[in-house]
């Protein structure tokens, strides 16, 4: 089983953030299938890391290929006027 290692390196909290990830070999280096596996982090706050261990990600096997963020969430107050 493999590690996926997340994190959080802005000054906002992320909700929603999605990691999809392939099966590769190598040699001959190229993506085998054609399923593309995910895992959701709901919240990852501003610097956290977070360790996950997905069932398909195999260590040496697997590579990340795209994260996405739903939302953003900005933890500095607005400035008083």
């Amino acid at each position: 089983m493999g590690t996926l290692v997340i994190t959080n390196s802005t000054e906002d909290t992320l909700r929603d953030v999605t990691v999809y990830y392939r099966s590769w070999l190598s040699p001959p280096d190229c993506y085998i299938g054609g399923l593309v596996y995910f895992v959701t982090l709901p919240i990852l706050l501003p610097g956290e890391t977070v360790r996950i261990y997905p069932y398909h990600y195999a260590k040496g096997y697997s590579r990340p290929v795209s994260v996405t963020v739903s939302r953003l969430e900005a933890t500095d107050e607005p400035a008083a006027n």
